[in-house]
């Protein structure tokens, strides 16, 4: 019997990420971030500014693809975006926890049910309120 069901996941991007990293061997994590946790903004002597600025925009970029499958990991990469331009070393730590996440969780992905027309739930979802906002 066929699937009721399309479920769209990036399973092997994830691998492909978590190889490029060095975290293939690595233990998963539950949480993409320590709950209560907070970016410290201020650089440190422990915490100094990194100096490989393009490969945390890369890693970072990576992370945003993927949230279009993982919407789990938007908050937390919407989270680090914010420090793109002057990362400090425990921005890429947090990042890479983010990946250590994913590894817990290469399956999951954006469920979709056959019968369920995509473009009238689209359609639906921007449609603006009674405040001209969107749905979505």
């Amino acid at each position: 019997m066929a699937p009721h069901h399309l479920c769209l996941s990036q399973r092997k991007y994830c691998l492909e990420l978590l190889k490029e990293y060095g975290l293939l061997g690595c233990k998963h994590v539950s949480t993409p971030m320590e709950p209560n946790s907070i970016l410290p903004y201020i650089p440190s002597k422990n915490d100094p500014v990194l100096d490989n600025l393009t490969g945390y925009q890369k890693l970072l970029g990576k992370l945003i693809y993927l949230t279009h499958t993982r919407p789990d990991i938007a908050y937390f990469v919407h989270c680090h975006a914010q420090y793109m331009h002057s990362p400090l070393k425990s921005h890429l730590n947090y990042s890479l926890n983010v990946l250590r996440y994913l590894k817990g969780a290469l399956g999951k992905g954006i469920r979709y049910n056959y019968g369920t027309d995509i473009a009238k739930i689209a359609r639906k979802r921007s449609k603006p309120d009674k405040r001209g906002h969107g749905n979505g």
